[in-house]
């Protein structure tokens, strides 16, 4: 996540069942994809013996993301601020227009904004509200560095309470419990100070939830030597260490695929290659001079480069506006007018044409319209499920940008949707161009 979109910080990526992004995502997310248990505040808790090294939730405090997604119609920042009027916050629809709120949420912002009526709106935890909710992940592995146990280490080990105590490990003057925000920001004015902090924060995720991992008889360590004694050739490691990353288990039948995993394993073996040729002699240097972190690690474009600058407030509670129905400047339109984008699908409907059955299956003319128009990849049990549900709200997107899918589905991809005919009466065809 943190290489696909060039963050630090984690970013909303968990739905509702309605495909809005609650704002108290803050709080906690991946309890419908079954990636988290537990709330970021008491999420990833310290053991018995390392209680004291955990950061307080101070209800008071207030943060915002330093950095976050740049796709059309993403999610602002991930923020907490205190709950003072007791309103809670609401739900981020992608599809609405942001042009009376002047789309000031971030830095590139095209459309999306906080629909009004969902006010307030719960994360997949129950949380209505952000306050005391500043513990979201931050770091190179930002999705497995949320909550008040792993900051609160930072901060013990190298951070403040390590400066206050005298101890050699000290290394920043600066308090991380106080201001978690500060991992992704950094104290200093030498930008490589700055960077060490957010790779340090992924060094100790994978120090003790990958190098550490012991569950159910599988062991890292052990099966880190397996590998290496079987000449760096089996596969079943890498998918299982992934899955451990993405997904915080290793065994398939329990968790699924890891996410990514095709580029994930590209990089992997050209990594192996390069350690390979250099025992043998074999490494040319010149070969290596390319930075490995220049290749897309993703099959899809690039993402534009994150907001530096988001808002330094509460995100307000915009006007309401109905979803957009005309084309806007974004790389992926809602349009209900003819597209060429797939010159070769289906005639597309416009909204007049679809029947009442299709409005009440949960979806919004505009995400219909968008579904029967585009292409887009979808969580399903098999390609046949993907196109016979892919009207309805049950279905869910995997686009990039999107949580992974629910265990016991996987990601079909470039599916564009067509309408049953017998379901619609007398549509209105708009001939392909």
């Amino acid at each position: 996540q943190s290489v696909a979109n060039d963050i630090c910080d984690e970013i909303s990526w968990e739905k509702d069942v309605f495909g809005r992004y609650p704002i108290s995502n803050a709080c906690g997310q991946g309890r419908f994809s079954g990636l988290a248990d537990a709330a970021y505040e008491d999420t990833n808790q310290c053991e018995e013996d390392e209680a004291s090294m955990a950061c307080s939730v101070d209800p008071d405090m207030t943060a915002i993301a330093l950095t976050n997604p740049q796709w059309a119609g993403a999610p602002p920042p991930l923020e907490c601020y205190p709950n003072y009027n007791g309103e809670g916050t609401g739900a981020w629809d992608s599809l609405l227009s942001c042009t009376k709120d002047g789309c000031n949420f971030y830095d590139g912002q095209v459309r999306g904004s906080i629909d009004p009526s969902t006010v307030p709106s719960s994360n997949s935890f129950g949380r209505k509200d952000v306050e005391g909710c500043c513990w979201w992940g931050r770091g190179a592995f930002p999705r497995g560095s949320a909550g008040t146990c792993a900051i609160g280490k930072l901060n013990y080990y190298l951070g403040k309470r390590a400066h206050d105590d005298g101890r050699l490990s000290a290394r920043y003057d600066v308090d991380f419990c106080d201001d978690p925000s500060s991992i992704c920001r950094g104290p200093s004015s030498d930008p490589n100070v700055n960077a060490e902090i957010r790779w340090l924060m992924g060094i100790q995720f994978w120090v003790e939830k990958v190098q550490g991992y012991t569950q159910d008889g599988w062991s890292y360590i052990d099966q880190l030597h397996n590998f290496v004694d079987k000449g760096l050739v089996d596969t079943g490691f890498f998918d299982n260490v992934s899955r451990i990353v993405t997904r915080q288990c290793h065994d398939e039948s329990k968790c699924g695929k890891p996410f990514s995993l095709a580029e994930r394993r590209d990089v992997f073996d050209k990594i192996i290659d390069i350690f390979a040729k250099a025992q043998t002699g074999k490494l040319d240097i010149e070969e290596t001079l390319a930075p490995i972190q220049q290749e897309q690690l993703l099959t899809s474009p690039p993402a534009e480069k994150p907001s530096n600058n988001p808002t330094s407030h509460p995100s307000d509670r915009p006007i309401f506006e109905p979803p957009l129905t005309t084309v806007v400047e974004t790389d992926a339109p809602i349009t209900a007018s003819p597209t060429t984008k797939n010159p070769t699908s289906s005639p597309s409907y416009t909204p007049s044409s679809y029947p009442s059955s299709v409005e009440l299956s949960g979806l919004s003319l505009d995400e219909l319209s968008y579904r029967l128009n585009f292409a887009n990849n979808y969580c399903a049990t098999s390609l046949d499920d993907a196109k016979d549900r892919c009207t309805t709200s049950s279905m869910m997107t995997c686009n990039k940008g999107d949580p992974p899918c629910a265990v016991g589905t996987a990601c079909f991809g470039n599916v564009l949707c067509s309408l049953p005919m017998d379901n619609v009466t007398n549509p209105t065809l708009s001939p392909q161009l």
